[in-house]
């Protein structure tokens, strides 16, 4: 069977744009891609911002606001409980000035954090640094020189 080099430059020219085609056909497909990965990754960069401005929006909520001595014994657990990255220093009337830091120890010279420190209060009544359930606490929220929150003081009022 005989073809004709018309023929031939037909294929030929059909090859390559089938090839250029497919070419175009790739390179589109792989910007959609990176286009959504980027559009993915700035969602979720969104989201855990916002899951940070609601965690810290918690911990604000302690800031010149009074609470009881049982309800601050419970918020010492929960953190232990949480393993979060955050300091409760405890100024009862019988430990000032020096108090007690829970979960991790605190400077407030540096405003930084230190090794882990006490998990629970004492519940011995004659202990020091013992928090009476009945007593009110008055939150001051601590933060280093990023702007973090990385410790919340409670002084007992008289």
């Amino acid at each position: 069977m005989k073809t004709k080099k018309s023929d031939l430059v037909v294929n030929i020219l059909i090859t390559v744009l089938v090839v250029v085609l497919a070419g175009l056909l790739i390179a589109w497909t792989t910007g959609m891609f990176k286009d959504k990965k980027k559009a993915i990754n700035d969602g979720t960069e969104k989201i855990d911002g916002v899951i940070s401005s609601v965690a810290e929006f918690d911990l604000l909520a302690y800031d010149d606001n009074t609470i009881r001595g049982d309800v601050l014994v419970d918020l010492i657990k929960e953190f232990k409980n949480r393993d979060a990255q955050l300091a409760i220093w405890v100024l009862t009337l019988d430990n000032m000035p020096t108090g007690t830091n829970y979960n991790y120890n605190f400077d407030p010279g540096t405003n930084m954090l230190g090794i882990a420190a006490e998990d629970t209060p004492p519940t011995d009544k004659s202990a020091a640094g013992y928090i009476t359930p009945t007593a009110s606490f008055v939150g001051e929220v601590l933060k280093n020189v990023n702007n973090e929150i990385v410790c919340i003081k409670f002084t007992q009022q008289k």
